[in-house]
């Protein structure tokens, strides 16, 4: 023992006497017993800390586990090309007996041969999980195959995460089914509609023909100072002399277009109307200037158009030309004031 301390503790033999060797002993041994008890602590601490870490990763395993076979979504992991772990979300989604029946199929086995873009299921599979493991991260839509043959739509996410040192894709499904079941019926919804507004657009061109045919002019002015042209038929020509154009450019205004001793009546009218919350109303017959200045008479029913807060947008006018009618008119009542004073008989005795 001795030599052996002198081995190792060269200076106890520095000590000259027997009572300085044992002091030196004892020192060394307190020393010793004290580091001894520090290196115990140490380790125990230590193991404390492992044992409280293995604790904390049991409990988060435990809580994956969890979350990875209790979660709604269908979850599964790819390593090299295959599935290696799934959750009983995906057994139900694909209707597969088991587990070990979904792992042994390849992605692309679970799809119908074609996806809806006309690719092929195996070559875009290993597409997305190719670019998965490029870019870390792949969401898109998929075409699945349940085991009984019927297709549905998912929401596929692939995620490039590390596991045991080696790149593994965990993948989230979601049925996507009712979703895109709501989207061809709004798509089909609006596909009628848009037959319906063409099919009444057909029949509103077949209408306003009409008025590009007849003696009758349709109007669609604008609430402002000078009654602004926002439509109005081809007619619009034989009544006035002027083109459409003329007066959807502004280029003439339909109020410069109404007699100068009829436009004060005509815009009283029109603000009465507009008083007394009319949505429809007849002016009484009035005088136009056509672009050779012949002066025509016409019937103007107005339809007054309001949004949905109540404020005048449009005017809808109907204009006909009453021109002859009114000549008409006023023949008859001239041979009937003939009729009345008995000239009417004299001329025709004279005639006979």
């Amino acid at each position: 023992m001795p030599l052996l301390l002198a081995l190792l503790f060269p200076w106890l033999l520095e000590a000259t006497t027997l009572q300085m060797q044992l002091a030196q002993y004892r020192h060394f041994v307190w020393y010793f017993t004290l580091a001894t008890a520090a290196i115990i602590a140490g380790l125990f601490l230590l193991l404390k800390e492992q044992k409280r870490l293995k604790s904390e990763l049991r409990e988060q395993k435990e809580a994956f586990e969890t979350l990875f076979e209790k979660a709604h979504d269908g979850i599964l992991l790819i390593e090299d090309g295959h599935f290696t772990a799934c959750n009983e979300a995906i057994v139900r989604m694909l209707g597969f007996p088991s587990k070990e029946a979904v792992l042994k199929a390849h992605p692309s086995e679970l799809s119908p041969k074609y996806q809806p873009d006309g690719r092929s299921s195996f070559e875009k599979a290993e597409e997305m999980m190719h670019l998965a493991l490029e870019q870390g991260y792949n969401q898109f839509e998929w075409v699945h195959t349940r085991a009984s043959g019927t297709r549905f739509w998912s929401e596929i996410v692939l995620t490039k995460i590390n596991l045991h040192g080696k790149d593994v894709i965990h993948v989230v499904w979601r049925d996507i089914y009712e979703r895109k079941k709501l989207e061809e019926e709004i798509r089909e919804l609006n596909r009628q509609l848009e037959q319906k507004v063409a099919q009444r657009t057909d029949e509103q061109q077949i209408l306003l023909s009409l008025f590009d045919k007849g003696k009758s002019v349709l109007f669609k002015w604008h609430n402002d100072e000078t009654w602004s042209v926002d439509y109005v038929s081809g007619s619009v020509s034989k009544v006035l002399g002027y083109s459409r154009e003329d007066f959807l450019s502004q280029a003439i205004v339909y109020t410069h277009c109404i007699h100068p001793d009829d436009i004060a009546h005509v815009t009283h009218e029109l603000e009465e109307a507009v008083k007394s919350q009319k949505e429809y109303f007849e002016h009484d017959p009035y005088r136009i200037l056509t672009r050779s200045g012949e002066v025509k008479w016409v019937h103007d029913s107005t339809v007054i158009v309001r949004n949905r807060a109540g404020d005048i947008t449009h005017f809808l006018g109907y204009i006909s030309d009453i021109t002859d009618i009114r000549e008409k008119g006023r023949q008859l009542l001239r041979l009937s004031r003939l009729v009345q004073t008995g000239a009417f008989s004299k001329t025709a005795d004279r005639v006979l």
